[in-house]
């Protein structure tokens, strides 16, 4: 597959992934942040609930589990199209929509590696909890790192920030595709040898 087809087909498969598990990721995001402050037994719970299955019967765990499987796609899809330009600035006085589109690129990278390993031990500690005992080192070792509730506070606020870069990440993300779709409104289409030159050698966005 050439370079320009592989990255629309990254970025596609990105911007679709994305759209459809935003939500439930930043109301996980959320909630895991949330878990990590000190807060009375009930309310725990009810965050724990709420994080794993939100709060819907039968079909919430599988549609966490679900996004938290995109979550892992997102995190290396989006590494790959970042890799390009390597934004590590954000534009705040060039308009809101540039900013968040910058947001969106500085967040990913700069929480790549605590939002990838949420996301990695969220789905191995489902995996491992399928064939392991809950006394098993593997799986607390798991829990451990998924939570972060047995490591420091500098950690966990690390952690707590991966919970908060998911909410931004997916709120940036339709900002983008809703930039991308009002642009598609207003310009013609191109003549498809003009389109291949204009593909040629750019960012596709």
């Amino acid at each position: 597959m050439k370079s320009a087809s592989l990255r629309r087909f990254v970025l596609v498969t990105h911007r679709w992934l994305g759209l459809g598990s935003s939500v439930v990721l930043a109301i996980v995001g959320l909630s895991g942040t949330a878990f990590l402050f000190p807060s009375p037994a009930p309310v725990k719970v009810f965050l724990e609930q709420f994080h794993m299955s939100l709060m819907i019967p039968g079909a919430g765990t599988g549609i966490v589990i679900a996004a938290t499987v995109a979550a892992v796609l997102l995190e290396c899809g989006g590494l790959y199209l970042w890799w390009q330009r390597k934004i590590w600035t954000v534009r705040w006085s060039a308009g809101w929509r540039v900013a968040a589109e910058d947001l969106h690129h500085f967040t990913g990278a700069a929480f790549l590696a605590i939002m990838l390993l949420l996301a990695a031990t969220g789905v191995g500690r489902v995996a491992v909890r399928q064939v392991l005992p809950e006394s098993h080192i593997v799986v607390k070792a798991m829990n451990h790192s998924h939570t972060g509730l047995k490591f420091p506070a500098p950690v966990r606020v690390i952690y707590g920030l991966g919970g908060v870069a998911f909410l931004l990440q997916g709120t940036t993300g339709v900002i983008m595709w809703s930039r991308r779709r009002d642009r598609s409104r207003k310009t013609p289409p191109l003549p498809a040898g003009a389109a291949a030159a204009n593909v040629k050698g750019t960012w596709i966005r």
